[in-house]
């Protein structure tokens, strides 16, 4: 398999959905409260991280 960046970010972008969907289901234990407070601050902290890959490999 050749992996081309748009396969990069077809994985990344998968990995970071299943990140996000299973750390809601892991807060659904809680509160409806903290699973809307969790599950935003998962999809934050994704966002962020996603945000910052592309700038780390924007800079080299």
């Amino acid at each position: 398999i050749i992996v081309t960046p748009l396969l990069l970010i077809l994985i990344n972008e998968i990995g970071l959905k299943s990140e996000v969907i299973q750390n809601m289901m892991d807060s659904h234990k809680g509160s409806h409260n903290e699973i809307n407070q969790y599950s935003l601050n998962s999809l934050k902290s994704a966002f962020t991280r996603e945000k910052n890959d592309h700038e780390i490999k924007g800079a080299n």
